[in-house]
């Protein structure tokens, strides 16, 4: 019998004076269409803000990834949300912020991030935050 695999998905907490956003999407190939929501809680993990929406006509998964962080930015800096940690299930975007050197193939996508962040008041460093939480565990696999 072969043992089980399950993903185990945790949340962890931002400390006292930040918040947390969590992102996800999901895109059908076949229908060209996307879906993206984020969900931004407190410290103590109470739900703050929440939003959903549908993305017609995106192409390929990359684009998909890219529209949803893209839109969770433009949401953040729309209400104005400062000191927020942005995690996502995919953490390759998440990742070129913090070293875009080391992901050339991504140069256009790094720039198009880093206007969007410039959208946040200076004492948010977003973008730090945005890479912090790419190299946390969010998810165990239990062996």
């Amino acid at each position: 019998m072969e043992p089980e695999l399950s993903l185990k998905r945790t949340w962890s907490k931002p400390a006292r004076n930040w918040k947390k956003c969590n992102y996800g999407f999901s895109w059908s190939k076949r229908k060209k269409l996307l879906g993206a929501a984020w969900i931004v809680r407190d410290y103590r993990g109470e739900s703050l803000l929440h939003s959903r929406r549908s993305f017609a006509n995106v192409l390929d998964l990359q684009e998909a990834k890219m529209i949803a962080l893209c839109w969770t930015l433009k949401s953040m800096a729309a209400h104005r949300l400062d000191n927020v940690i942005i995690a996502g299930e995919d953490a390759t975007l998440l990742k070129v912020i913090e070293r875009p050197r080391a992901w050339p193939s991504f140069t256009f996508e790094f720039q198009t991030l880093n206007i969007l962040l410039n959208r946040f008041s200076g004492s948010n460093r977003c973008a730090f935050s945005m890479a912090e939480s790419a190299q946390q565990v969010q998810w165990v696999n239990p062996m």
